[in-house]
């Protein structure tokens, strides 16, 4: 069948099956070799088939940008269900992740419109979150204030020990930052100017060679090893010895020293735990039972699965 003879709802199903199917595939490998920015990769990917649903939907259809926007957005919703579906890998974390991007990467389509400008303001967009999630992490896990002395002390420190300014701390980061949005960049070029038939033929490839792995069951993994994987990470585990570091160094009292140790590790714990918690998902599935709109996306999601199982 070819891409004219689809209907939308067809390609927004083809795009939330192959999307979910790199996520497990892709993100399963990424994070078994301890590849570094594993979430910008997928971010990137992520785009990459929005783009390329949103390049065929403005050709094929009449619809608005208004209704293209609404459709990326139920599309990443519909990836972050269907990866819920899933016994292997995590969840909550990436569900949030597919959402939220897909949501960013939709202003960019209403505001500008479906094509390519609105679909590059919209990667753009959608590739800042993978910059904004992990610091919104350390924010709740340390509070802003105490990490923002932190960076103070030793941005300070690298400038008197090592005369390394704080203006070229800035600058890396910017660097990296324009590096991932010149990447972002190329991704939409790409699924502009790739022929249509080139990927459909990626698409199918991926889904039939990962589509068992939307339904392969592994072995459970109890939710406290989930939770003490989080916390040993090492984003979280380098802030919490810088932090530790400082305060050591202030001459604060043990007790104090403790308590604000302590602190962000409870948070940390408390916060990783309720992601992973089966009663988290219980909850949201009975929000989402009292939203029509969500809970259609919700049975399409379980469609799709069951199809594929």
């Amino acid at each position: 069948m070819s891409k004219s003879t689809l209907t939308v709802t067809d390609i927004q199903t083809q795009t939330a099956t192959h999307l979910t199917a790199i996520e497990l595939g892709l993100g399963s490998f990424l994070h078994a070799f301890k590849i570094p920015f594993t979430g910008h990769f997928l971010s990137l990917n992520q785009g990459f088939f929005l783009s390329s649903m949103v390049r065929t939907l403005s050709t094929t259809t009449n619809k608005s940008r208004f209704e293209l926007s609404q459709l990326t957005f139920e599309t990443s919703i519909m990836t972050a269900l269907l990866k819920s579906f899933s016994p292997a890998g995590q969840k909550w974390g990436p569900m949030l992740s597919i959402s939220l991007q897909g949501v960013f990467y939709s202003v960019g389509i209403f505001i500008f419109g479906a094509n390519i400008i609105g679909s590059l303001i919209g990667i753009l967009l959608l590739s800042l979150w993978a910059f904004i999630q992990p610091l919104i992490t350390l924010i709740i896990s340390f509070g802003f204030s105490d990490l923002q002395k932190v960076y103070l002390f030793y941005v300070q420190r690298l400038e008197t020990d090592y005369h390394v300014s704080s203006q070229s701390l800035k600058l890396t980061v910017m660097v990296f930052i324009f590096i991932k949005f010149l990447l972002a960049t190329i991704t939409v070029i790409a699924a502009y100017c790739l022929k249509p038939q080139k990927i459909k033929a990626l698409q199918e490839k991926i889904i039939n060679r990962k589509k068992i792995e939307l339904t392969q069951h592994r072995g459970e993994v109890s939710v406290h090893k989930k939770v003490f994987k989080d916390v040993t990470r090492p984003l979280f585990l380098v802030s919490f010895f810088l932090t530790f570091v400082f305060l050591f160094i202030t001459d604060i009292s043990l007790v104090e020293l403790a308590w604000k140790m302590l602190r962000p590790l409870g948070v940390a714990v408390l916060l990783f735990y309720i992601l992973r918690s089966s009663l988290t998902q219980k909850i949201l599935l009975k929000l989402i039972s009292r939203s029509d709109y969500l809970k259609s996306l919700y049975d399409r999601s379980q469609k799709i699965f069951n199809q594929l199982n």
